[in-house]
C-alpha cells in the first residue's frame, strides 16, 4: 500500500523549511487563500509524477529570489529526492539518480481533485482525451510509449500535409501512424469498459444519472482506409483527420450531453466522478493512489455533498487543502508558505 508518511519542500513556489510527518489515514492543510496550500498538493503531485497538475512549466514553479528548489517524500519503503537548481534537475529514488522517467515512474502514485476539474466535462474533447491519456498512461507505462511516438508521427505527416507533399513520402508516415494508432486504440478499447462501468457505479451512487462512453474517428480495422478517404479533405487543410487524436469521450446525463445540456453543479460533480474513477481504476491495478483535495466541497450542491464525502473516505490515504480548520485527521496550518502541525 502507497503511503506519503512524510514531506519536504523548500524553494518550490512559496514553500518555506517544510518538514511534516502525515498521517497515515487523513491529513488537513488549512490556512487563507495564497498562503500555499495548493502548493503543497503540487509538490506532492510533482514528487509522483515529475510534473505539474496546474500544467505549470518548470522555472514557473521555483520561488521567487530563488534559483531552484528541492522535494523529499518518503513513503512506506521508498525515498524520492527533486532537486531543480539552474536549470539542471536531479531525481533520485532510493539514493540512486534515476535518469529515465521510466526508471522513477510509479514509486508512489496520486489523484488530485481540483475546481478546475470542471473543464474536462465542460471543455473542449481535447480536455477529456487528455484526462484519459494520462490515466492509461499511470497504469499502463506502454501506452505512454505508444502516444509519445504516435505525436511525433503525426506532426511530421502533417507537416507534409500543409507543403502538399501527397507524393510518396507520406504514405510512410501514413504507415507508422495506422501501425502506432492500432495500438493505441488497443489499450483504449481494452481499459474503457472498466473506466465505463466504475463511472456508471459512482454515477448510480451519487443519482446523477449519468453516462460515459468512448466515440473513436475510426476503427483499428479501418483506419488506414479512413485515412486515404479523408485525404482530399486533409490537403486542404493541412491536418491528419482521423485517428486516436480525433476521438471524443461524450458525457451525458439523461441522455443529453453534459457540456452543453448539464447544470455547472452536475458538470461539477461529473469531474468529481471522473477524479474517482481513476482512484478506483488504480486500485484494481493493485494501486492505493494518494487523494489530493483542493477545495473539493466549496462549490458542491448541498444535495450531494454528503454522498461524495463518503465516496472519497473511501481513500487510504487523504490529503485536504482548505480555507477552514476542522478536527478532522492530522492538522496542519499553513501561511506565507511555512506550515506547522495543529493538531
Amino acid at each position: 500500500m502507497a503511503i506519503l508518511r512524510r514531506i519536504g519542500a523548500e524553494g518550490f513556489r512559496n514553500l518555506k523549511g517544510v518538514d511534516i510527518e502525515l498521517d497515515p489515514v487523513s491529513n488537513l492543510i488549512y490556512g487563507p487563500n495564497g498562503a500555499g496550500k495548493s502548493n503543497l498538493l503540487e509538490a506532492i503531485y510533482y514528487l509522483c509524477y515529475l510534473r505539474s497538475y496546474r500544467n505549470a512549466i518548470e522555472e514557473e514553479l521555483i520561488g521567487f529570489d530563488r534559483d531552484g528548489f528541492s522535494l523529499e517524500g518518503v513513503g512506506a519503503d521508498k525515498t524520492a529526492v527533486v532537486r531543480l537548481k539552474d536549470g539542471k534537475k536531479k531525481v533520485i529514488l532510493n539514493s540512486v539518480e534515476r535518469r529515465r522517467y521510466s526508471d522513477y515512474a510509479g514509486w508512489i502514485d496520486c489523484v488530485v481533485l481540483t475546481l478546475s476539474d470542471i473543464w474536462i466535462v465542460r471543455g473542449s474533447p481535447t480536455r477529456r482525451r487528455e484526462w484519459l491519456d494520462i490515466l492509461i498512461s499511470r497504469i499502463r507505462p506502454d501506452y505512454y510509449r505508444e502516444l509519445i511516438e504516435y505525436r511525433s508521427i503525426l506532426k511530421q505527416r502533417n507537416q507534409l500535409l500543409l507543403k502538399g507533399r501527397m507524393d510518396g513520402g507520406i504514405e510512410a508516415w501514413t504507415d507508422r501512424l495506422v501501425a502506432v494508432g492500432k495500438r493505441i486504440y488497443r489499450l483504449r478499447h481494452a481499459i474503457f469498459p472498466e473506466i465505463e462501468n466504475i463511472y456508471q457505479e459512482l454515477s448510480d451512487d451519487l443519482r446523477l444519472e449519468s453516462t460515459i462512453t468512448y466515440q473513436p474517428s475510426t476503427e483499428p480495422e479501418s483506419f488506414r482506409a479512413d485515412l486515404e478517404a479523408s485525404q482530399p479533405r486533409e490537403s486542404e487543410i493541412g491536418q491528419t483527420t482521423v485517428g486516436p487524436h480525433r476521438d471524443e469521450i461524450v458525457i451525458k446525463k439523461s441522455g443529453h450531453n453534459m457540456k452543453g445540456y448539464g447544470s455547472e453543479g452536475e458538470q461539477r460533480l461529473s469531474g468529481i466522478i471522473l477524479r474517482i474513477v481513476e482512484q478506483e481504476l488504480f486500485k484494481k491495478k493493485k494501486k492505493d493512489p494518494i487523494l489530493l483535495l483542493d477545495e473539493p466541497f466549496i462549490e458542491i450542491d448541498n444535495n450531494y455533498r454528503a454522498r461524495v464525502e463518503e465516496l472519497l473516505k473511501r481513500s487510504h490515504q487523504l490529503i485536504i487543502a482548505s480555507t477552514r480548520d476542522s478536527n478532522w485527521g492530522r492538522r496542519f496550518k499553513i501561511n506565507g508558505g511555512r506550515i506547522e502541525v495543529a493538531g
